[in-house]
C-alpha cells in the first residue's frame, strides 16, 4: 500500500482510495477487503475484485500502480475510527501478507490506517 485517502461521498457515505503498488506478478486473482471499524464494532465493509473487477491482480505487473475506490456507507470520524484492509483468495479465503510504507502499520495479513495522509 502506497497511501489511501478518504472523503465524503454523499449524505453519510465515504470515499476510500487505496493506492496499491505490485511488487511481483501474481497467479490468482485476489480480493481486497475494507473494514470500517468504530469503538471495536465494524461499522461498514466492503469486499471486492480492485477496480470494481475491471483490474483482477492476475493483470497486474510489477511496478504497476492501482487506485482502488471503496464507497462505505458511514461517515468517517478521524478521532473515532479505523480502516483495516487486506487481501484474500476467494475460494480458500486464505489472506495474504501486505506491507506498507508510511501509511500504516504492518500486520501479518492487514493494515490498519488510522490517520490519513494529506
Amino acid at each position: 500500500l502506497l497511501d489511501w485517502d478518504v472523503e465524503p461521498a454523499g449524505e453519510e457515505q465515504t470515499r476510500l482510495r487505496l493506492r496499491w503498488r505490485a511488487t511481483d506478478p501474481l497467479s490468482a486473482d485476489y480480493n481486497v477487503f475494507v473494514h470500517w471499524v468504530r469503538d471495536g464494532q465494524v461499522v461498514a465493509q466492503d469486499d471486492g475484485t480492485p477496480g470494481r473487477g475491471f483490474y483482477p491482480t492476475t493483470r497486474w505487473q510489477p511496478g504497476d500502480e492501482i487506485v482502488d475506490e471503496h464507497v462505505l456507507h458511514a461517515s468517517y470520524d478521524p478521532q473515532r475510527d479505523q480502516i483495516v484492509v487486506g487481501w484474500y483468495e476467494w475460494s480458500s479465503m486464505q489472506h495474504l501478507h501486505i506491507s506498507s510504507g508510511e501509511s500504516g502499520q504492518s500486520g501479518q495479513d492487514r493494515l490498519m490506517l488510522q490517520t490519513p495522509i494529506e
